[in-house]
C-alpha cells in the first residue's frame, strides 16, 4: 500500500479508513512522516520500530516543536512582528544555578520552518553551553549545541545538522520573505521621521532639542515642512565647516520621542523602536525610507544599495526586517576615522534590488532615478543566492 499525503488527499484516505490505520500501525516510520510531517533520523527509525509494539509511552514530534536560542534573539511571536525573546518571555530566575533549568506554561505563538506553532511550555536555561554561528552574510545564530539547523549536504539535499556538528564552510538555510508584520500603524509622516533621525539624527536626551543634519535639500524642506505642519518651533543652522550641510533642529520636541517611545541615546546605541517593529507593512516601508534616504543608498559602480550605522543593533535590526521584505543582506564592519573606530554597513544587490525597488524603495526623487536607471540598462548575476 502507497503511503498517502493525508494533508492533498484526504477523501482517499476516507475510502481507505480501515486498510490506512492497519498498513500505519505495522509502519510506525511512515506514520511518522506522512501523518506528522516527521522524517526520523535513521538512528530515530530503529528506535522507533523497536519500541512501537512495547508497552512505552512514545511521544513523535516534529522539528520545531523544540527550539533552544538566546533570550537576546529575535523572533516573530504571536501577531506582534518582529520580537527580542526577553520582550515576550520573563527573565531568568536569579535563584538557578547555571545550567539549571526551570519550566513555566506558555501559550504564545511562535515562527518557524513551517509557520507559526503553538508553545505549550518554555524552558528557562541558565549559562547553557552554547554556540554562536556567523554566516558570510554576517546571520548569527546562537542556541544550544544540539539545536538543529537546515543546511545541504555535499550532494544537495536539504538536511538537519545540530549546531554543535557545523564546520566552516557549511551552508545554512535562511528562509526569507517572511512577510509578517505587527498591528502597530503610526502616520506616514511620523514613521518617515523616526528614519530620518535614526539615520542622521541627534536623538541624545544630553541636549533640550533634537536635530537632522543633512546635505540634502528634499530631507531639509520635508523636516522644516513638518514642523511648519504641526506647529514645532524649528530653526536651520548651516554647518561652518561647509555650505552644503544644514541642522534642521527641533524645540520642544521630546513628545515625540516619547510618544513613541525612541530611545534616547548617543549613535553608537540606536535601535528600531518597538513601535516600528511591532507595526504593520506601511508603517514599516515608510520607515525605511527615510532610513535610507538619510544614511543609505545605491552606488551605481558597486551595483549595491546600502545603509551605514555606528550601531551594530541597529544594523541588525535593520537587516532582519529587510529579510521579512525578502531581501537578503551582508552585515560587514568597517574601520573608521571616527573616535568609535567602527561602523557597520548592510549591503545588498543584484536580484534584490529588485525586491527593494518594488516593496519599499527610496522616497527621494534623485536616489530613485539612480536605482531605477542602473535597473534597466544592468544584467543582472543572479547565481549568488546562497549565504
Amino acid at each position: 500500500m502507497a503511503s498517502i499525503d493525508i494533508y492533498e488527499s484526504i477523501e482517499k484516505i476516507m475510502e481507505q479508513g480501515g486498510s490506512m490505520v492497519d498498513f500505519y500501525r505495522t509502519e510506525p516510520v511512515l506514520a511518522a512522516y506522512d501523518l506528522l510531517r516527521v522524517d526520523l533520523a535513521p538512528v530515530q527509525r530503529i528506535i522507533l520500530r523497536d519500541m512501537w509494539f512495547k508497552n512505552y509511552c512514545i511521544t513523535v514530534a516534529g522539528r520545531g516543536c523544540g527550539k533552544s536560542n538566546d533570550i537576546n534573539s529575535l523572533s516573530y511571536i504571536d501577531d506582534k512582528g518582529l520580537c527580542y525573546l526577553y520582550e515576550e518571555f520573563p527573565p531568568i530566575p536569579s535563584f538557578l544555578n547555571d545550567g539549571e533549568t526551570i519550566e513555566i506554561d506558555d501559550n504564545k505563538s511562535i515562527y518557524t520552518t513551517y509557520g507559526f506553532h503553538p508553545t505549550k511550555k518554555i524552558s528557562l536555561e541558565k549559562n547553557l553551553k552554547g554556540i554562536e554561528l556567523k554566516t558570510k552574510k554576517g546571520f548569527v545564530h546562537r542556541g544550544s549545541l544540539h539545536h538543529p539547523l537546515l543546511t545541504i549536504d555535499k550532494e544537495g539535499n536539504f538536511i538537519y545538522k545540530q549546531a554543535q556538528h557545523f564546520e566552516s564552510g557549511d551552508r545554512i538555510c535562511i528562509k526569507r520573505n517572511h512577510q509578517i508584520f505587527g498591528k502597530n500603524s503610526v502616520n506616514s509622516e511620523d514613521a518617515y521621521l523616526m528614519g530620518l533621525f535614526l539615520g542622521d539624527g541627534m536623538i541624545s536626551s544630553e541636549y533640550n532639542h533634537q536635530d537632522i543634519t543633512t546635505s540634502d535639500d528634499e530631507i531639509k524642506n520635508y523636516c522644516i515642512n513638518y514642523c511648519k505642519n504641526y506647529s514645532v518651533p524649528y530653526r536651520v543652522d548651516e554647518d561652518k565647516r561647509t555650505s552644503l550641510t544644514v541642522s534642521v533642529i527641533f524645540k520642544q520636541f521630546s513628545m515625540f520621542f516619547d510618544k513613541y517611545g525612541i530611545k534616547r541615546c548617543l549613535s553608537y546605541d540606536k535601535e528600531i523602536p518597538k513601535i516600528i517593529r511591532h507595526s504593520d507593512k506601511q508603517t514599516q516601508i515608510d520607515f525605511l525610507q527615510g532610513l535610507f534616504d538619510a544614511d543609505g543608498g545605491f552606488e551605481s559602480s558597486s551595483g549595491k544599495i546600502s545603509f551605514c550605522s555606528v550601531s551594530k543593533r541597529l544594523a541588525i535590526e535593520v537587516q532582519m526586517i529587510l529579510l521579512n521584505f525578502g531581501i537578503v543582506s551582508r552585515l560587514r564592519e568597517k574601520k573608521t576615522k571616527s573616535d568609535f573606530g567602527k561602523a557597520f554597513i548592510v549591503e545588498f544587490g543584484s536580484n534584490d534590488l529588485i525586491i527593494f525597488r518594488n516593496e519599499i524603495n527610496f522616497k527621494l526623487k534623485h536616489k530613485r532615478e539612480s536605482l531605477d536607471k542602473y535597473l534597466f540598462h544592468t544584467k543582472l548575476n543572479t547565481n549568488i543566492d546562497t549565504i
